[in-house]
């Protein structure tokens, strides 16, 4: 037959089958097998398995969890700002490197009103003039700006104690 006893210093249940009991920790108390399922189903339905003031294992809920809610918002904005946007009908890139390029092609534009590139899309090369080009610039330069807007709307709400998982989701560009 075997004897269960739980140990608070090591957070789990030992079987004497297993270990001998003159090896048993110091703090191990006896428990029934009945008990011992008791407790692991309280544990596999969400609850955690704790020591009482006297050491015996007690079925309790989980700690609260204490979420990083700025760095999650900044994962979050940083994805969304970098995962594309459409502009007359094109996909464009809106990864940091892509924003540069835009911004120099965008500017040579500015320089210069008759200069025209071959730029690459998802679907190919396209042929842009000055105007299309500061039109891309501005689209992913407002798409840009909306998810760092955002992003301080999601901080002050943080700060406030009011958002969760969903709303870190809802309303971006």
């Amino acid at each position: 037959m075997s004897n269960y006893y739980y140990s608070a210093r090591f957070s789990g249940f030992l079987d004497t089958r297993l270990i001998d009991i003159k090896d048993l920790p110091e703090d191990a108390v006896k428990v029934d097998g009945q008990q011992r399922q008791d407790l692991l189903a309280g544990e596999a339905e969400g609850k955690v398995i704790i020591a009482d003031s006297t050491g015996f294992p007690v079925l309790s809920e989980p700690p609260a969890l204490e979420v990083d809610w700025p760095a999650l918002i900044a994962q979050e904005r940083y994805l969304r700002e970098t995962s594309g946007i459409e502009v007359m009908g094109l996909n464009i890139d809106t990864q940091r490197e892509s924003q540069a390029l835009i911004t120099a092609a965008a500017l040579a534009g500015m320089q210069d009103r008759n200069y025209i590139c071959n730029w690459k899309t998802s679907s190919g090369f396209v042929e842009l003039n000055a105007e299309k080009l500061t039109a891309i610039f501005m689209g992913v330069r407002n798409h840009v700006q909306a998810c760092f807007d955002r992003e301080a709307a999601l901080l002050q709400m943080a700060e406030r104690g009011a958002i969760d998982a969903d709303t870190l989701k809802v309303g971006w560009p």
